[in-house]
């Protein structure tokens, strides 16, 4: 089990399905830096393919750009673009990060924080896929 079980839950818009992952994950140790840095690396992903999508690459360009081989990018990737709008992609990033700080100098609330944008990220996904449909 990895922070993505985690992530994976959160595009799905299931909350719930994401902190059993979560809680599963942090059974034998306190993995919330872990679980930060992994959505960190996600949101910063999501805002430079939107970046390199609104300026023309391509996918297969945009697959090289950010290190993953095109067919990756095709299956996993991609479907997780727009899922959330620039704004919150970018508050999520500034929310992280204080998570991330806090929990290096060992407060407790980091966890909290997490969770908080665990649960605001999942009910966006969801309210996009809803109007997806």
């Amino acid at each position: 089990l990895t922070p993505k079980e985690v992530l994976d839950a959160v595009c799905e818009g299931r909350s719930v399905k994401a902190f059993a992952f979560l809680d599963k994950l942090q059974e034998n140790n306190d993995e919330t830096g872990w679980v930060i840095a992994f959505l960190q690396r996600h949101i910063i992903q999501m805002l430079l393919i939107e970046r390199f999508r609104s300026s023309g690459l391509s996918g297969q360009e945009i697959a090289e750009k950010i290190g993953v081989h095109p067919f990756v990018y095709r299956k996993m990737v991609e479907p997780k673009v727009g899922l959330w709008s620039q704004d919150s992609l970018l508050k999520s990033l500034d929310t992280l990060c204080n998570a991330d700080l806090l929990h290096k100098v060992g407060n407790s609330s980091a966890g909290l924080m997490l969770e908080a944008e665990i649960v605001r990220l999942s009910e966006e996904a969801l309210n996009d896929k809803r109007g997806r449909s």
